[in-house]
This record gives C-alpha cells, structure tokens and sequence, in this order.
C-alpha cells in the first residue's frame, strides 16, 4: 500500500520564491560592488559621466565607506552562490549568471583603462610590447597610472581585441571602457555553452559544473567585472576541450585541427590556455579515476600533443604576422601584488637583509623565473611522492602551485584551476577545502595585510571562510544520491535506493 504525503501550500510557495529573491539579492550585491568599483578605481577622468563627482567620493569618508560596503558586498553574493546552487537547475544558473553579470558591465579596474590604452597604441600603428605605456599622445592619456613608462606582456591576440574595442567606440573614453567588458562576457559565455557536454562526457552534474565555475564569485568580479584578459582565453579553452569531446567520434584529423585551432586562439590572448592541453580527451579525461596520463595509446599522445604544438605555434606566429605581441616575453610587464606571493615575500626579506648584493645577483635578477621553475619542480615532486596520473588532478596540482608559488598572486588566475579542479574525480572532502583555499587566496590578493576589519582583505577571507563551511555543511542537496563532482555511476551499477515511509 502507497502512502501519500502532502507537501505543505507554504512551504511549496516558499520554495517557487525563495530562488528569486536570492537571485535580485545578488544582482543587487553585484550592482553594489560595480559602483564600489567606480568610486575606488584609481583613475577616473573627468571626462566621464558624473566622473567630478566620483573624484570627490574619494576622500577619506568615501574610502571608509567603499570598504564597509565592499564587505558585506562579497559576503551577501557568496552567500547568494551558496543558495543558488543547491537543487537548482542549469536554466536557472543561466538566469542567475544574466542577473548578476549585468551589474558588473559598469564596473573599473586599472586594468581595464590599461587595455584601452593599449588598443589605441596599436591603432596607432605602435606595438605595447616594445612601446613604452604613455608614450603616445591621445585622448587616453595618463591613463595607465603605475604602468607608465612599462610595455605589456600580452600577445597579440589581446591586443588587437583591444584595438578592436576602441576602434569600434570611435576612441571615446566611456565608451571604450563599456565596450572593453564585451569580450571578457563573451568568454565566459562560451565556457558556460560547452561545460554542460563536457560535464555528460566526463559524468558529472551539468548544473553543478555551471554553477561551480561560471557563477562562482570570482568568475562573476574578476572575469565579467575586471574585464580581464582570461575571460576570452578561458571561454576559447574550454571550446578546445568541448570540441574535442563533441567529435571524439569523428576523423582524427577533424577533431585535431578544431581543438588545435580554438586552443592557439586562446594562447594569443593568454598563454595560460595551454595548459588545457591536459584536458583533452586524447589524455584520459573521459576515463574518470582510470584515467591515467601516461597510459595512453601512442595515436593519442600524437593527437594530443598535436593540438598543443599547433596552440604553440600559434601564439609563435601570431606576433610576427600581425606586427604586435612580438615581444610579448621579454616585456617588462605589470607591477602590484608581488609582495602577497610567499616567493615574494621572502624575496623582499633577502633584498632587505642583503641589498645590493642581492639585487645584483643572478638570483635577484631572475628572481621570478626561478620561482616559476620552483612551482613547477614542486608541482612534479608532489605528483611523482602522491603517483598522481589523472589529467585534471595533475592539471589542478599544477595551477595551484603556480598561483601560490609562482612570481605574483593574480587573483584572476584562480578562475583557470577551477574547470579542472571540478572534473577532477577525487571526492569532495579534498575538493571543498582546496575551493576554499583557492577563493581565500583569489578574494583576498588583492590586500594581504588584512588585520583590521574594516580592510577589505579581511572581510573577503572572512567571506570566503564562510562559504567553504556552508558548502561543506550543506554539500548540495544532489549529494545525498550522487556527488555532482564525481564521476556518474552507470545506472546499472548503482545501489537500489530504498525509499521508506514513517
């Protein structure tokens, strides 16, 4: 005999609300963090609308206020994320992304006015990588504040989509930084389009993929508010993987020069996307736990590797075709958060201890080429001691090595471990904590002498902290039958689940 269980009217209604109030609640979080971002961005020019008006915001009041609101800011959309990923579905992750993204088109960073800077040197027939920033005359100059006087370490592909932008807004100020959030949305798009077919290829929860990468705090401020560069090189490298797993079935070649292509797209605008080489399918991938790198079929490595030396080759060529990005390598590069990375930070203890005789020394002089070299020496040691052969937990080892050991924290860079960190089949007991070491470390780079509550390095850590242990808590209401982070169980194989009645 079936017994029927009523569902009470009220909770029913709550639970047809409750998703749209937290989705307005982050999209007003968003929203706040954006004009947070307006009002503390370094340089405003007057140009822009209401842009006398944001200067004066920026007084001593306006900076304690800024604060304040950033922190409950963060900590109300994490706590938006946390909500929206239990039981929701892949429509609804669509709907929350639009929300919460949409706020974000109106946010500023330095390094937004930098690529706008740099799309107009090239428009002016000059190559950032060899040009010094500010050099040129124009109407985005003084823009580039602490870069004055560096050239840029992007290639080419990044750069002409900054000439592109600024092109296509006639070199208007307010018109370019609007437009300069474009590509960076676009790039996560893609990402979002193709994660769930990756996530049926491989057996994980297409929902849960979504949500675990593409409506993750960091991905909503760094990729679609920052407007950085790794936005559209992520989105292109997942499209590499995504078409290599859609046309696993097809001819070798096909499936070689369709990821090939995508994925050298990706490297000319950040060399990083290489790494996704790993998660080819050719690697293992697909094979879950059995998935063993260095196992493989010798037309496989050949295909693989294929698609990574035409990723390379890419990024080779690109440079010289177009006339910039060529010297992409030996730039001088960015200044800032260099002291928040331990390597760094040691460095500085040398340089204060021995000073000159540091400085000028092979090791002070390559001081950050080394540190990258001990990431990845350390990434090998800890691989070879753990007999680590899967390809995303080999690809997750790796990243996390480089953004903590490598030569500067860049928050934005915690965004690339996260699509292998969620494919990779180790069980969410590893998997949780090491998403919140990741976002600690992402939310708070920004400011490390977080000691005072009202620094925004603490309240983001706070925030951070916060929603590890609720995800631990809770683990998803999908976890009680199935982990969405693991590997699906064929339906065949599966426990019989007993449903009983009190």
């Amino acid at each position: 005999m079936t017994e029927c269980h009523s569902v009470p009217v009220s909770r029913t209604r709550r639970a047809s609300w409750l998703p749209v109030v937290v989705i307005l609640l982050g999209a007003a979080a968003s929203l706040l963090l954006a004009l947070v971002s307006v009002v503390e961005a370094a340089r405003v020019p007057s140009m822009l609308p209401l842009g006398q008006w944001i200067e004066r915001a920026q007084g001593n009041t306006g900076v304690q206020l800024t604060y304040n609101l950033r922190i409950w800011g963060v900590v109300v959309l994490v706590a938006c994320w946390l909500l929206i990923l239990r039981g929701a579905t892949l429509r609804r992750h669509w709907v929350a992304f639009i929300a919460w993204t949409l706020p974000q088109l109106l946010a500023l960073t330095g390094d937004l006015f930098n690529y706008v800077e740099q799309g107009w040197v090239v428009l002016q027939g000059a190559d950032p990588t060899v040009t010094p920033a500010a050099s040129l005359p124009g109407p985005f100059a003084g823009w580039t504040g602490a870069w004055e006087g560096t050239t840029v370490g992007y290639p080419a592909g990044a750069l002409l989509i900054s000439a592109a932008i600024v092109l296509i807004a006639g070199a208007d100020p307010a018109l370019s930084l609007l437009l300069m959030h474009v590509p960076a949305v676009l790039g996560v798009v893609i990402a979002g389009l193709c994660l769930p077919t990756i996530a049926r290829a491989v057996g994980v929860s297409s929902p849960a993929l979504f949500g675990f990468v593409i409506l993750n705090p960091v991905t909503i401020l760094e990729l679609c508010g920052a407007a950085h560069n790794d936005a559209l090189a992520l989105g292109l490298a997942v499209a590499s993987i995504w078409a290599a797993v859609k046309l696993r079935n097809h001819p070798l070649l096909v499936q070689v020069a369709c990821a090939g292509i995508l994925l050298a797209l990706a490297a000319t605008v950040k060399p990083q996307a290489i790494a996704f080489a790993a998660l080819l399918p050719q690697f293992g991938l697909l094979l879950g736990v059995r998935g063993n790198f260095f196992k493989r079929p010798a037309k496989d490595y050949l295909a693989g590797f294929t698609v990574a030396i035409l990723a390379i080759a890419g990024l080779a060529f690109v440079g010289p075709l177009s006339g910039v990005g060529r010297e992409f390598l030996s730039a001088t590069g960015s200044p800032g958060y260099r002291s928040s990375a331990p390597l760094q930070v040691m460095r500085i203890a040398l340089e204060t201890a021995l000073g000159e005789r540091f400085s000028s020394s092979f090791i002070g002089a390559n001081f950050d080429t080394i540190a990258l070299a001990f990431a990845v020496v350390a990434t090998a040691l800890v691989l070879f001691l753990a007999r680590v052969t899967q390809p995303a937990t080999m690809l997750t080892v790796f990243l996390i090595a480089v953004l903590i050991m490598g030569p500067a924290f860049r928050p934005w860079y915690a965004v690339w471990i996260l699509v292998p960190l969620a494919l990779a089949p180790i069980g969410p007991r590893i998997k949780v904590p090491t998403l919140a070491v990741v976002l600690t470390l992402a939310l708070a780079a920004k400011n490390p002498q977080a000691v005072y509550l009202l620094n925004e390095g603490f309240a983001l850590v706070l925030a951070a902290a916060i929603g590890a242990v609720t995800v631990y808590a809770t683990r998803f209401e999908a976890a009680r039958q199935l982990d969405p982070f693991e590997p699906a169980t064929p339906a065949s194989d599966r426990p019989a689940v007993s449903v009983r009645s009190n």
